[in-house]
């Protein structure tokens, strides 16, 4: 069983074996940047992401003929220089 508890800084995530009684559960904790209340980490969401496919299995590999990619892009409001017009 795997459980996600949202704390002020980021998550904590604990994995208990249901089949073994005696096992200690792994706790693994997901800390967000410091960047104020109204900022999405990205970072972090993406590395409790990446950990939640770690834990399930179900990433996939090259040889799959699919497999769960995670990407961080900016905003529409907030792309990079690219799209900009070139000065004159």
């Amino acid at each position: 069983m795997i459980t996600i508890e949202s704390v002020q800084n980021g998550w904590i995530v604990t994995e208990v074996d249901d089949l073994d009684d005696h096992a200690r559960p792994a706790v693994r904790v997901i800390e967000e940047s410091d960047d104020g209340p109204d900022e999405v980490d990205a970072a972090a969401v993406q590395n409790l992401l990446w950990l939640l496919i770690d834990l399930l299995g179900v990433g996939g590999s090259r040889y799959d003929a699919q497999r769960v990619r995670i990407v961080v892009e900016p905003g529409d409001k907030h792309g990079d220089d690219r799209d900009e017009a070139p000065a004159c």
